[in-house]
């Protein structure tokens, strides 16, 4: 019995190592450094059931739209994105940025979209 908890273990610990390879990215990191400066709130959206299925409109609906419900009552002022759901999620970028679009209008919470990605030139 013991060796079965160990082997769901290993299983679950590769899942999880595959997951996190997979959100590491630069444009997602890249995010985080722009929030270094001051106190930062971090909301993770899941709009996948598995890392390598296709990402949903709807469900990009309902995170975003849990995530600024959130972030109103945490007092968080702007929330910055990434082309949220377009890179391994295969989303269409125009349907996810007029779902972006629709939620903001809807919130007082500001989302910032970082639409490109912009590498710092050495100092």
């Amino acid at each position: 019995m013991r060796n079965a908890k160990i082997t769901e273990l290993d299983r679950v610990a590769r899942e999880a190592s595959d997951l996190l390879g997979a959100m590491a990215n630069e444009k997602r990191l890249m995010i985080l450094c722009h929030l270094i400066d001051g106190e930062t709130t971090v909301y993770s959206l899941a709009l996948q059931e598995h890392w390598k299925s296709r990402a949903k409109l709807a469900a990009l609906t309902k995170a975003m739209t849990r995530t600024v419900e959130l972030a109103g009552r945490a007092g968080v002022a702007r929330i910055g994105v990434p082309r949220i759901g377009t890179g391994l999620g295969g989303l269409d970028w125009p349907r996810v940025k007029s779902v972006l679009t629709k939620i903001g209008d809807e919130t007082p919470v500001e989302i910032v979209v970082f639409e490109k990605f912009v590498r710092a030139r050495p100092e």
